[in-house]
């Protein structure tokens, strides 16, 4: 279950990334938005 949920935030990611969209992340009590530029689509080898 949790494999599957990581593999549709992985694709959600690319998605954000391919198209120029940022991602909004909650970080010390804020929402800070990263632009597509610094998101960082982990792959399959980076999970192992």
């Amino acid at each position: 279950m949790l494999a599957a949920a990581q593999k549709g935030v992985d694709k959600a990611l690319a998605m954000h990334k391919r198209s120029g969209n940022p991602i909004a992340v909650w970080e010390n009590g804020a929402v800070r938005w990263i632009p597509p530029e610094e998101i960082d689509v982990p792959t399959a080898e980076d999970r192992r």
